[in-house]
């Protein structure tokens, strides 16, 4: 715990803002969002399943507070966001049926290319997974599987299809023996269309007791049906 006087000089050596709108937070403060965003950024859980039956559970919807977080993390190095994605994806996880399974879960961030790590610096993913399990104590695996396609960035298109053909061969199963009988938690920001959650939890499924995802949002189906 930082003593008041380590908290000021902290503050005026990194100024601590928003990880939403960047305005400028208190010396003393605790949270990551100011006020105004605080209270727009509340839980609304949003349970999927995908065509290959993992389930995945979201903590709000993708809009406003949470995307112009999710942005600020990817492409403004707001490292912030992933302490903000953690703690919220723990207060996911305890509310889950899963839960109950955490003596035998690992966690699995979704990977990046070799390409975007070098020009973002990090993977987003394994910055919110490194939270989340540090809150859970729930051990994250990082090397199990790979990501060996560099492909255009989803956001490019809102088309199924293509983006199923986007994400097709991404990834590769590097180590099965990490996963093997264990209940796997895959992390990611945003779940959109769920090409890549699929592409990426078809290899675990034959290896893994159980495989479920947990992102902080999800994107708003155009269908009545939440099977994708």
């Amino acid at each position: 715990m930082k003593s008041k006087i380590g908290k000021i000089v902290s503050y005026y050596l990194f100024p601590k803002a928003c990880v939403a709108c960047d305005k400028a937070l208190d010396i003393m403060s605790e949270s990551f969002l100011c006020e105004d965003c605080n209270e727009l950024f509340v839980p609304n859980i949003i349970r999927r399943k995908l065509s290959n039956g993992v389930k995945c559970i979201s903590y709000c919807k993708y809009g406003g507070v949470s995307r112009d977080s999710v942005i600020n993390l990817k492409f403004h190095r707001q490292g912030d966001a992933a302490k903000l994605f953690g703690d919220k994806l723990t207060l996911l996880y305890d509310v889950t049926e899963h839960n109950a399974k955490k003596e035998n879960s690992i966690v699995i961030p979704i990977p990046i290319s070799r390409r975007r790590m070098a020009k973002r610096g990090y993977n987003q993913s394994e910055l919110i997974a490194k939270r989340f399990t540090e809150n859970t104590g729930i051990r994250i695996v990082t090397d199990a599987v790979k990501k060996v396609k560099h492909n255009e960035a989803q956001s490019l298109t809102s088309d199924v299809s293509e983006r199923q053909s986007n994400v097709k061969g991404a990834y590769k199963l590097i180590k099965p023996d990490l996963i093997n009988g264990r209940d796997v938690i895959v992390i990611d920001d945003v779940i959109t269309t769920g090409s890549t959650m699929k592409e990426f939890t078809d290899l675990l499924l034959p290896y893994a007791k159980s495989v479920y995802c947990l992102t902080v949002a999800s994107a708003e189906l155009d269908k009545d049906d939440d099977t994708i």
